[in-house]
């Protein structure tokens, strides 16, 4: 089968984009969209890329986002003569999935057009509900779904009983059983990085020191229950050498030495990044990486080697200074340990970035302002100011109603308001989303403290990409409010 697997566009008409491309020349030089903007490759498609090449299939991988218009995309549908069209969703985009469906159906009647993702997952059948372009949903781990449903095409057989999805057949809506979870994550094959040109992607703003950077994914679910969370609480783990494995082989295969390790689980296994950094320390890998960790999981011996072997910063979920407020996100943490957990780091000359959430349900202003003030007296590099947003398939969207109100601001993708709590007013949050932004990243002495470190042209160009993120934000959470 010819399959196209597809991050859809950020406009759909060509007009449209060809009038944003426009301007974003016009204001920026000769410069490509995609090298202004941050963005990263979906490696939920490459990894379902390498597994249908496996099986035979002929597979293509489209980045829509900044890189690709809707144009662009029925042309490779029509040269290639694609069957079936694989497109992944999250909430932020859903409207536009559902409309990119609809224009493809209208060029090429017979396609198959499924979609998976975590919005997907969480909506099951009310997906085709809402877009009766698409043939199907593919829900929970998609790699051997979707694998089987286009076998099952090719040979022009039912999609009835193919765990993991929803299809339909001839009008009708099919209901498949759950696929079981894959409980050994060493079996599956690294994200077919052959598709995408690692060069062509920047990473936000503080993610990365140096081009190309990828992603490397550690685990799968997480044992903790934070409020806001959806993702699967069967949580389970990559070896660690099968994670450097796949470290070394892009190194080796894309020269590419500076990484993110995304492991909900170093908290649970405490001596797994220990191994992690011993692997990577006995193959004399010259990384650069970061990760993610609790404020209180961590130890002087753990940063110490991840250190060594090349561990460059660390994200704390630190989400609030009111432990009343930590505990109603179910964060099971002590307040007490948030600046300790900080020094630790930065004792062993790692990087922090500190997130907060803000809208917490009983948060008052007040509150707000003291996590404000923690993050500006910790000694933290970055600092991530998100409204708290009450994704599906979370107990927040379950009891969103019970704590406060949904309003509509945009998009649920974290940088629009879309959740008030009772305890707050709609303008108090507006206004402590610029305040947190401003009160960070504006502070002359902190500004002075990041040009210090500015040893070459990168990281100049880094450090002024995100200043104009930063002002950005100020100023259209000015204009919105």
């Amino acid at each position: 089968m010819n399959i196209l697997l597809l991050t859809v566009p950020s406009n759909n008409r060509r007009e449209t984009d060809l009038f944003f491309d426009r301007k974003i020349i016009r204001f920026f030089g000769l410069i490509p969209p995609n090298r202004i903007f941050e963005n990263l490759p979906s490696f939920s498609l490459l990894s379902l890329s390498r597994i249908l090449r496996q099986k035979g299939h002929n597979v293509f991988y489209m980045e829509g986002h900044y890189f690709r218009t809707l144009h662009e995309v029925a042309e490779n549908i029509r040269q290639n003569s694609i069957e079936i069209v694989g497109v992944t969703s999250l909430i932020c985009n859903w409207p536009n999935v559902k409309r990119t469906a609809r224009l493809l159906k209208q060029l090429f009647p017979r396609i198959k057009i499924f979609v998976g993702g975590r919005y997907p997952s969480a909506i099951k059948e009310k997906g085709l509900e809402e877009a009766p372009e698409l043939d199907g949903v593919v829900y929970g781990e998609g790699e051997y779904t979707f694998s089987e449903i286009a076998s099952r095409i090719s040979r022009s057989e039912t999609m009835k009983g193919v765990c993991g999805s929803i299809v339909r057949e001839n009008g009708e809506i099919i209901i498949n059983s759950p696929r079981p979870v894959i409980k050994d994550l060493d079996i599956l094959p690294f994200p077919d990085r052959d598709m995408v040109c690692e060069r062509d992607y920047i990473p936000p703003s503080g993610t990365y020191k140096e081009l190309p950077h990828t992603y490397i994914y550690c685990s799968r679910g997480c044992p903790y229950g934070c409020i806001y969370c959806d993702t699967e609480r069967d949580s389970r783990v990559r070896s660690p050498g099968n994670i450097v494995d796949e470290i070394e082989y892009c190194v080796k295969k894309y020269s590419v030495r500076d990484f993110t390790l995304l492991d909900n689980s170093l908290s649970v296994y405490r001596d797994r990044i220990i191994e992690i950094c011993e692997e990577i320390l006995r193959r004399g890998l010259d990384i650069v990486w970061s990760t993610e960790m609790r404020v209180d999981a961590v130890s002087p011996e753990q940063l110490r080697i991840m250190k060594k072997a090349g561990c460059w910063k660390i994200l704390y979920g630190i989400e609030s200074a009111v432990q009343r407020n930590l505990d109603f996100l179910n964060k099971n943490i002590d307040a007490g340990r948030i600046k300790e957990a900080v020094n630790i780091a930065k004792s062993e000359g790692i990087e922090v970035l500190g997130s907060f959430i803000i809208g917490i349900p009983g948060e008052t202003y007040e509150d707000a302002l003291k996590t404000i003030r923690l993050a500006c007296d910790l000694d933290l590099d970055y600092a991530s100011f998100s409204n708290l947003t009450p994704f599906p398939r979370t107990i927040l969207s379950e009891k969103a109603s019970e704590w406060g109100e949904i309003v509509s601001d945009g998009p649920f993708d974290l940088a629009n308001v879309t959740f008030v709590p009772f305890s707050m007013t709609y303008k108090e949050l507006k206004s402590l989303i610029r305040i947190s932004t401003r009160s960070f990243y504006l502070r002359l002495g902190y500004i002075l403290k990041r040009a210090k470190k500015i040893r070459t042209i990168g990281e100049f160009l880094r450090l002024t990409r995100g200043l104009v993120r930063v002002i950005m934000r100020i100023i259209s959470t000015s204009y919105k409010s």
